[in-house]
């Protein structure tokens, strides 16, 4: 590879063609470069050394190598990516459950998706709800069912599912990743109202670590918090049972209730 003086005026550092001109100290002067703080330093660093290709592989694999998010919507896209579905910024971590496989197009659109305010899975910038309930548990313990059932005439259901549903026009959990962000930006909307307005509502969350619960009860500060106590078996069960879930999605749904993080005690 031929090298070449950095473009930089009088700087004497010699870069490779590959590198656009520019030394590592210039780096900022390369076109379509980005000085994020999640890209400083080298992969291993950040996380993505050998250990994150391993993981990368046996999510792929777990994928069939195939888009998930087009699979929900009824298309079979070849994966390149391997995406935290809670981003590490909001909290999420490398566990399976948090790990999904994705197509360069989705992937770009969730990242680009979730840099905006609105569409942050957990926003920073949420107000306080002192009327709402939040209701936290599994895939398939019953959270929805739970807040119809006690939610009274003039209480809203926030629930992300049925507003994905709703907003996109589409049957419940066949959507798109375009579907989920543009759903949960549409939920944060409905929240920010139910705040400026004190309005009673009964927010549905999974909440799978407890740390993430946490973080949405100091955020929220409700007047009640539900955690619902369905045995993980029985969740599976439900999951199994309910035609409505893809089935491409219903062993990951297992998977997440099995790996939802209980309350010690």
């Amino acid at each position: 590879m031929p090298s070449t003086p950095c473009r930089q005026y009088r700087c004497p550092n010699i870069v490779k063609r590959k590198d656009k001109g520019y030394c590592d100290d210039h780096a900022d002067q390369r076109s379509n470069w980005t000085k994020r703080p999640d890209r400083s330093g080298s992969t291993t660093k950040r996380g993505y050394g050998h250990a994150w290709r391993k993981l990368r592989t046996q999510v792929l694999e777990r994928d069939g190598h195939l888009c998930v998010a087009c699979q929900q919507a009824g298309r079979f896209v070849p994966a390149t990516d391997v995406d935290h579905i809670l981003n590490k910024a909001s909290g999420g971590g490398d566990e399976l459950t948090n790990l999904q496989s994705l197509c360069r197009k989705c992937h770009k659109l969730k990242t680009q998706t979730e840099s905006t305010g609105l569409s942050l899975f957990m926003p920073h910038w949420m107000p306080e709800i002192p009327s709402a309930i939040i209701v936290f548990g599994p895939p398939g313990s019953g959270k929805s069912r739970w807040a119809e059932e006690n939610a009274a005439e003039d209480v809203k259901i926030v629930d992300l599912d049925y507003i994905i549903a709703d907003h996109c026009g589409k049957p419940l959990y066949v959507t798109t990743e375009k579907d989920r962000q543009s759903g949960i930006a549409e939920r944060n909307k409905m929240l920010l109202k139910c705040a400026a307005s004190n309005t009673p509502c009964i927010i549905v969350l999974t909440g799978t670590k407890k740390a993430q619960r946490e973080w949405w009860v100091s955020r929220i500060r409700p007047k009640d918090v539900v955690i619902m106590q369905t045995s993980v078996a029985d969740c599976a069960k439900r999951i199994l049972n309910d035609d409505r879930r893809p089935e491409v999605m219903r062993h990951r749904m297992i998977d997440a209730a099995y790996d939802w993080e209980h309350d010690e005690g």
